[in-house]
């Protein structure tokens, strides 16, 4: 996996975009422009990362917003 991450940079330099799936949130928000957080096939978050805190991708990620009633 290490070795994706160590070409996104050029891939995306090139112009081209990339749809990665990942569970690693830390490593996927380094490389990220825009994040798209899913719970139970919808969207429970979508930033860009700069915009987004900790606490609001792991509630999204585990599903505490929507059990909190919180919308994202």
């Amino acid at each position: 996996m290490q070795q994706i991450y160590g070409l996104l940079p050029r891939i995306l330099g090139q112009g081209t975009s990339v749809l990665l799936v990942e569970q690693d949130v830390s490593q996927a928000l380094k490389v990220a422009d825009r994040v798209h957080c899913l719970l139970e096939g919808r969207v429970a978050l979508a930033g860009r990362p700069s915009e987004l805190t900790a606490a609001q991708v792991e509630q999204a990620y585990f599903g505490l917003a929507r059990a909190g009633g919180g919308a994202a």
